[in-house]
């Protein structure tokens, strides 16, 4: 497992999905480029969940069919891989998080919170 290379997947969806939010008022498609990052962040979660169950399923076998002087290195290498699992998804959640931040900020802003007075004074 390459966490240097999921974490950046998982930053480029994110930073995809930041910028669609940012550009919808220019870009139309902007919806269908968040639900398709979504559905890559899930695609890695899901990922990340089986890669724990191989992990644990594996390592058992790994540590039961060992030498005794081995195993401890064995559970080591074990529990590395499941703990690297387990802050990869943690990282998801994280990344994800602010993107919703960011959807309800959009959400929320009214049409004249970026104009100041004089350009509302004027459109009334």
């Amino acid at each position: 497992m390459n966490e240097y290379a999921i974490r950046h997947q998982i930053d480029y969806c994110i930073s995809n999905s930041l910028i669609a939010i940012e550009n919808r008022n220019a870009d139309p498609s902007w919806f269908q480029q968040i639900t398709q990052m979504a559905n890559n962040l899930s695609r890695i979660s899901v990922n990340l969940e089986n890669t724990k169950a191989n992990v644990k399923y594996f390592g058992q076998h790994q540590i039961n069919r060992s030498a005794p002087q081995n195993r401890f290195s064995a559970r080591q290498s074990m529990q590395s891989k499941n703990d690297t699992a387990v802050n990869l998804q943690q990282y998801v959640l994280e990344q994800w998080q602010k993107v919703s931040r960011a959807l309800q900020r959009e959400r929320l802003k009214t049409p004249w919170a970026d104009n100041n007075q004089m350009e509302l004074i004027r459109a009334c």
